[in-house]
């Protein structure tokens, strides 16, 4: 147990903020969740594109977990644009898991990199549906896939300002701890005002 838990908190430290275990383990469980039913959604047809793109939308949490490296954020969104881009190669389906992985995708994203990377990944993301709509490969109107894809950013967004308002109240309660006079002469200085 104790190696679980070592290998746990030096996979927590590559993450630049301390998120709580609940935001990795929901998001990676989702995620496999998603591929599960995009694999199954798709008949087990062409084995070794669905292999393919299987690998690559789990890439970047194997290669976190297993290899103890986090990728960068345009590898992250490359592996998710290039699994769903694969995983719409098959005919359209109108309740299709695969565009879901671009909204956990692009909340990772938005939970670790700046605004303009965020946005940057949310219009390749926008970008791959409208084009799989336009090539009838998208059995959803885009916009509404869009709108998940949006939302996954912003609640990776809000994410990141909570830690960095966390972390910032922290180094505020840290400064304030040590400008406060030690106890001895906090109190000597009572009794002389009195």
């Amino acid at each position: 147990m104790d190696r679980f838990r070592e290998t746990a908190l030096r996979r927590r430290a590559l993450v630049p903020y301390e998120f709580p275990w609940t935001v990795p383990v929901v998001m990676y469980g989702s995620t496999l969740l998603i591929v599960g039913c995009a694999v199954a959604q798709r008949g087990f047809t062409r084995p070794w594109v669905l292999s393919l793109a299987a690998g690559l939308a789990l890439a970047p949490i194997l290669i976190f977990i297993i290899a103890g490296r986090k990728l960068n954020t345009f590898w992250t969104v490359a592996c998710g644009l290039s699994a769903v881009a694969l995983f719409l190669t098959w005919p359209p389906n109108v309740v299709d898991a695969a565009p879901f992985l671009l909204m956990f995708t692009v909340g990772e994203v938005g939970a670790m990199a700046s605004v303009r990377v965020g946005l940057a990944a949310t219009s390749s993301c926008a970008a791959l549906l409208v084009v799989a709509e336009q090539l009838h490969h998208l059995g959803i109107f885009s916009l509404y896939m869009m709108f998940f894809v949006l939302c996954g950013w912003m609640m990776g967004h809000i994410l990141q300002l909570q830690q960095r308002l966390i972390l910032q109240e922290r180094a505020q309660q840290a400064a304030s701890r040590n400008k406060l006079p030690p106890m001895n002469a906090a109190a000597s200085h009572v009794k002389s005002m009195t």
